[in-house]
């Protein structure tokens, strides 16, 4: 079997290498101290998304024109996200983007 299983005190995972499926286990306490393992699959894309990009860049590079995908802009906007992120985690509390 050639699997990986990663077990914790509320969920866990497991990956078939050969499949290529993960599934989460989660345990949620009910009634006092039972648990209730529930699983959920991960569905994934059929394409190859690192080859997608590098294709993209590629065909840009080859033609001199600029993707119109991923601006300069929507990468700053996403960048602000995960400063604020990182704020709120060291203040403990939610931050304002502005």
């Amino acid at each position: 079997n050639d699997e990986f299983v990663v077990r914790g005190t509320e969920a866990g995972a497991t990956f078939d290498r050969g499949t290529d499926d993960l599934t989460i286990h989660e345990a949620t306490a009910f009634d006092g101290d039972q648990h209730h393992v529930s699983d959920a699959e991960i569905a994934v894309r059929e394409t190859d998304s690192h080859a997608a990009e590098q294709g993209v860049f590629l065909e840009a590079v080859a033609t001199g024109d600029a993707p119109d995908i991923n601006t300069i802009d929507e990468a700053l906007s996403v960048q602000r996200v995960i400063d604020a992120v990182y704020r709120s985690s060291e203040r403990g509390e939610a931050v304002r983007l502005d």
